[in-house]
């Protein structure tokens, strides 16, 4: 999915990957390696067996949220490394 995301927004297409919260440190390495270290990460919570339906909502909602603000707000441009 790093590797997508990089592709895409070095063709200047703004991208979101989505995350395990476990992998988010993979995934940014990943981004440094393949030259954008700014690269926009969104970490989804991982399912917790005690967590009700209801909780699983409330952090999908924040992580929609967080999706929709990082594709909206103004960005410098992608520099590089």
């Amino acid at each position: 999915m790093v590797r997508d995301a990089a592709a895409l927004e070095k063709r200047g297409i703004p991208t979101v990957t989505l995350v395990h919260d476990k992998f988010v440190p993979a995934a940014r390495a990943q981004a440094k390696v393949l030259g954008l270290p700014s690269l926009q990460i969104a970490s989804v919570p991982q399912p917790m067996p005690w967590e009700t339906e209801e909780d699983e909502r409330r952090k999908g909602s924040a992580v929609i949220e967080t999706v929709v603000a990082m594709l909206t707000k103004p960005r410098p441009p992608a520099v590089e490394a």
